[in-house]
């Protein structure tokens, strides 16, 4: 019954069991990140400098898989479509209250913080707009690499179900690019809420 209170002790051996858990998980996910960042470097010493993120930091303070910061979001009549998501993302303010506090700008928040401050790095917003669009169903992926001035950035990449074509998607504007045509120079690696792919081409251009 809701109106009984919890036993303590069944709580606190839950509370363990789930830490346990996740312990584990995230010791085997680094096993085989290592596995897979020491044959992914072997193939040439270039492959160093590619922006790639296998783990970031959450609001707790603990370290998490890339794919933990996504999920499925369906907003039902709110959002209706892809194309609102994405606007929506981008009414966002710039956090820029994060990035002064040095090392505290490089966790991720949860969406339900950057809900309740109005604001959001720009990876976070890569993050909000990529699980807004898997809630749509879409094939999606968040994008980690350097846009045309040389700089790191985060974008949200769309795969087509029947065809070979990707669309871009940037979290700041709203803006829709086909490859031919974004401002986005290279791609280090991409992922979603299972997977993620490092790009071990010798040439990462777009064009």
């Amino acid at each position: 019954s809701l109106s009984e209170p919890v036993d303590k002790v069944e709580y606190n051996s839950q509370v363990r069991e789930e830490e346990m858990t996740r312990t584990n998980r995230f010791t085997n996910f680094l096993s085989l990140a290592k596995s897979s960042w020491n044959e992914f470097v072997s193939k040439s010493e270039e492959f160093k400098q590619r922006p790639i993120k296998l783990i970031a930091y959450g609001e707790d303070g603990l370290q998490h898989c890339s794919c933990e910061f996504l999920r499925p979001l369906k907003c039902g009549r709110v959002l209706r479509t892809p194309k609102q998501a994405a606007y929506w993302v981008s009414l966002l303010q710039e956090d820029t209250v994060s990035q002064m506090l040095g090392d505290v700008s490089s966790r991720w928040s949860s969406f339900e913080t950057i809900a309740s401050h109005g604001r959001a790095k720009s990876e976070e917003r890569a993050l909000l707009l990529c699980s807004f669009l898997l809630g749509f169903g879409l094939d999606a992926y968040v994008c980690y690499g350097y846009d045309k001035q040389s700089r790191v950035h985060s974008w949200v990449m769309t795969l087509m179900k029947t065809e070979s074509t990707a669309m871009f998607w940037e979290p700041l504007n709203a803006s829709c690019y086909s490859a031919y045509d974004s401002p986005y120079a290279s791609i280090g690696c991409v992922f979603n809420d299972h997977v993620i792919y490092l790009n071990a081409q010798e040439d990462t251009a777009l064009e």
